[in-house]
């Protein structure tokens, strides 16, 4: 399905973030006994303590963005990382273009019990 992408320094959904979980709410509507788990990412700018409140903001607004479309709690378990999970190179100590930057800041979704 893909990734919700945010803005730097940003926990808002914006319409294809929306979109897109509005596709994962139909296909839990549809399999009623998945349980998922949401991950959200920083990318590396900002202390640590920061990003990790910062992904603990992001993880809490994409759970309770289901939870609004009718998704029980039950089935959602949560997890915030700060930036200790980059998919690329863009730690402290590396240049990178917004572009790759843009790349850690996520939630991403895993199906934990079918």
């Amino acid at each position: 399905m893909g990734n919700v992408y945010f803005d730097l320094n940003s926990s808002y959904l914006n319409s294809n973030d929306k979109a897109l979980l509005d596709k994962l709410t139909v296909i839990l509507e549809e399999n009623e006994t998945v349980i998922i788990e949401v991950n959200s990412h920083t990318d590396s700018r900002g202390t640590d303590k920061y990003n990790l409140w910062l992904s603990e903001r992001r993880v809490n607004r994409t759970r309770d963005y289901l939870i609004g479309k009718g998704i029980s709690e039950t089935r959602i378990q949560i997890e915030a990382f700060g930036e200790q999970s980059l998919v690329n190179e863009c730690d402290n100590n590396t240049y990178c273009t917004e572009e790759k930057h843009s790349q850690n800041r996520r939630s991403e979704f895993k199906v934990i019990k079918i």
